[in-house]
């Protein structure tokens, strides 16, 4: 757990995360030892803000690479109506055993970031992190794969690798997975007699609008309508910095939601597309 009250070492592994942010971010300015807010009470090492909006929490730990307060802390970060993301900084020698490697793991799997300080001062980014508000962790989203194919198991593996750099980047790779299903489901459509070539364009919104109306897909309206609602909401999710916290929390918020339900929106739309009689499958390259 980490020590209320800095030692040596954690001071020296602090301003060496101090010093290297410095250089990420341009020299935002920094709070040693400076609650954000009473709400939260928590009192991080060192806290920053970065993009205007998002506040950067920084938690040396001497002897473990997964401080315990990180633990204790999560769900309350997660409540506050402000964006947070969230690095631990260890040793970088603590790091080579079996059992560190499985904290290390567990970290970012819970969704904090890492550095690690060698012996000379000098910081290593070992994986980046994003505000705790919109992590989705390894396990969650493979509960969401089960009904999709291999290969939209490996395009949705892909958009949560975007996601996890920046989720918006995320969402957009996930909306565009799943007008690829929406863009085969037309032509399966038309092969099938269901709807005319000539009724639809090169666009998801006028394929889904004439499979709508198809008698041949009446039991699929449902799934038809929820995902032409989820492209047309975020298709085109603003990259904009938010004005203010309380809607900066929203956005990444909505990040996580997107991103959850727009897997979802491919289950059910592929389900529904194969019991139609249509392949439910994604275009091939």
């Amino acid at each position: 757990m980490t020590d209320v009250g800095l030692t040596t070492g954690a001071e020296f592994l602090r301003e060496s995360a101090k010093s290297y942010f410095q250089g990420v971010y341009g020299n935002p300015k920094m709070y040693s030892n400076c609650e954000l807010h009473r709400d939260l009470m928590w009192t991080p090492s060192l806290r920053f803000l970065i993009h205007e909006q998002i506040h950067v929490f920084v938690e040396p730990s001497e002897n473990s690479p997964y401080p315990r307060i990180l633990e204790l802390k999560a769900n309350e970060v997660r409540r506050f109506p402000s964006p947070i993301q969230i690095y631990s900084v260890c040793p970088a020698e603590i790091l080579m055993g079996s059992a560190q490697m499985r904290d290390v793991k567990r970290l970012q799997e819970d969704g904090f970031g890492l550095l690690s300080v060698d012996a000379n001062g000098v910081a290593t980014r070992q994986f980046s992190t994003i505000p705790l508000i919109q992590i989705i962790s390894d396990s969650e989203i493979k509960m969401y794969y089960s009904g999709l194919t291999p290969r939209m198991r490996q395009r949705v593996s892909e958009a949560f690798d975007d996601y996890r750099n920046k989720p918006v980047n995320g969402v957009r790779t996930l909306t565009e997975i799943v007008e690829g299903i929406v863009v085969q489901a037309g032509k399966d459509a038309v092969k099938k007699n269901f709807i005319s070539a000539s009724d639809i364009s090169d666009r998801p919104a006028s394929i889904l609008d004439a499979m709508h109306n198809a008698t041949q897909l009446q039991n699929a309206r449902a799934r038809i309508g929820g995902v032409r609602s989820y492209i047309a909401e975020y298709r085109n999710l603003s990259h904009h910095w938010p004005k203010n916290s309380k809607s900066a929390h929203k956005k990444y918020s909505d990040c996580r939601h997107a991103f959850l339900d727009g897997v979802k929106q491919l289950q059910r739309f592929r389900e529904a597309m194969r019991h139609a009689g249509l392949t439910g499958g994604l275009p091939r390259s």
